[in-house]
């Protein structure tokens, strides 16, 4: 029974076409005569004309509509969108510019707070470069005072020296009145001496003849003495 009503209902089934698929197999038979038709149609020079005046009365028509408005919105107290966009370019302008003095004065407290920081970098590196100077100066001090008080020990030492050289100078004075005296005795013994040197000279040439006489007194007793020793030997034979 139940396959007998199933028949009965698919025989009662109304069967629509599918519309979408009749359409693809129209498009894509005609698709070919159409792209041709309508590249015929485009590469005319009727359609170019067609264009222009489409454009020209489109374009015209489009001036006379704006200029229509335009002194519509001028008598009435509506604003025109030239206005608008007058206003909202002034805004924007606006906006710009307060945009730009933010990020000015950003970047001018920026720096300024940079330069403030690198003031007080600075102003600590001059403390501690002062305190350095003020240290260093002490210690100049402390050396200058000690170079015065080594220069007034000098100073004590050179008055010392200078009493000193004054004593050596007044002894040398009394040393080169001492030399004069003992140059005037060494002259008087130089003088003495050449009269002594000439004694000496005349004593050894006296001593000189003298030695020549006693050399000739010599030779003769030598000469008796030979005379007189053969007697004497001859005599000394003969005694025994």
């Amino acid at each position: 029974m139940s396959d007998m009503n199933n028949s009965q209902a698919d025989g009662n089934k109304i069967i629509f076409p599918d519309f979408t698929e009749l359409w693809k197999e129209f498009y894509f038979k005609n698709e070919g005569a159409w792209a041709n038709a309508f590249k015929e149609f485009v590469s005319t020079d009727t359609f170019v004309k067609m264009l222009d005046q489409s454009l020209t009365q489109h374009l015209s028509l489009e001036k006379t509509s704006r200029q229509n408005i335009d002194k519509l919105l001028e008598l009435s107290a509506v604003p025109s969108k030239k206005d608008l966009a007058r206003i909202a370019e002034l805004v924007i302008s606006v906006e710009e510019k307060v945009d730009n003095m933010d990020y000015q004065l950003l970047d001018n407290i920026n720096s300024m707070a940079d330069s403030l920081l690198n003031m007080i970098g600075l102003l600590e590196k001059n403390q501690q470069h002062y305190a350095a100077i003020s240290e260093q100066n002490t210690e100049l001090y402390n050396k200058i005072n000690e170079v015065q008080t080594q220069n007034d020990q000098m100073q004590n030492q050179i008055t010392e020296v200078m009493a000193q050289n004054t004593e050596l100078q007044s002894q040398m004075g009394r040393i080169k009145t001492q030399l004069t005296d003992y140059k005037k005795q060494n002259t008087q013994l130089k003088a003495k001496l050449t009269d002594m040197n000439k004694n000496i000279t005349a004593f050894n040439q006296k001593l000189m003849v003298i030695n020549g006489n006693s050399d000739e007194v010599a030779k003769k007793a030598r000469r008796n003495k030979d005379k007189v020793m053969p007697t004497e030997q001859t005599e000394y034979k003969q005694a025994p």
